[in-house]
């Protein structure tokens, strides 16, 4: 495949805006053609104590988890960060949790959670999150690839809802999906979200190996994650918290 089969159509703000109203008012929600990093513009930004949403076709210097490069063709993919005026210990996760539910419904392709914030499918990776904190609250960002081809691809581990399913609902319902969700998440209780999280978790259960930060690795099986998003392993030496760290499925 060398173009997708879903149009690369621009973001219909209107339609956005439309599909977001019992979440945000409007002039909460941007949507730019090009920009460096969503989730540094809107740190930048946040001046007030309610939600906001900033959208990009594109991002010149958007970046991942231990400031890996995230980069994508213009309206290849969703590119946004959410501001949520809430101190959320567990923010990654529960946008981990409201993009893998949101996918899975509207494309039905089997997503998965790999912490601490990979979006998967099986191996490969469809997209992922990055969280910081702004003032009181968290910006969220989320880059998922919809229509990136197998020519496009970073990676070999790479994958895009085009490429699992040949087609791909609009960008909009997408992005409204998944912030709808998170909103909910929110405001449910803690059990219900580990257990909604564990449902859809690649890591717990599974033998995992853990490279720290400052190069230390643990080996063991992925046990679960506790109230603040650490993800638990157990090994014969006991017991270990990981609260950040690159982390290997083995199989």
């Amino acid at each position: 495949m060398t173009w997708p089969s879903t149009p690369r159509l621009p973001l219909d703000r209107e339609l956005l805006v439309r599909l977001l109203e019992s979440c945000l008012p409007a002039d909460a929600i941007q949507v730019v053609e090009s920009t460096g990093s969503t989730n540094t513009d809107l740190v930048n930004q946040v001046k007030s104590d309610r939600a906001a949403l900033l959208v990009a076709e594109e991002q010149s210097a958007g970046r991942g988890r231990l400031d890996r490069t995230w980069i994508a063709p213009k309206s290849s993919g969703l590119l946004f960060s959410l501001y949520w005026p809430a101190p959320l210990l567990m923010a990654p996760l529960l946008m981990g949790v409201a993009a893998a539910e949101a996918l899975r419904s509207t494309t039905t392709i089997p997503v998965s959670l790999k912490w601490p914030n990979d979006l998967m499918v099986s191996d490969r990776k469809l997209g992922g999150i990055l969280a910081s904190t702004s003032g009181g609250g968290v910006v969220i960002g989320v880059g998922i690839n919809v229509s990136l081809t197998d020519a496009e691809k970073p990676d070999e581990r790479a994958t895009s809802i085009v490429m699992e399913r040949d087609e791909a609902p609009p960008r909009e319902v997408l992005i409204a999906e998944i912030v709808q969700r998170f909103s909910e998440l929110t405001s449910i209780e803690g059990g219900e979200f580990l257990d909604r999280y564990k449902a859809l978790s690649s890591t717990i259960g599974s033998r995992v190996r853990a490279e720290m930060v400052k190069g230390e690795s643990i080996v063991g099986t992925a046990v679960g994650i506790n109230s603040t998003g650490a993800l638990l392993i157990s090994n014969d030496a006991g017991d270990h918290v990981l609260t950040a760290g690159d982390v290997f499925h083995l199989r």
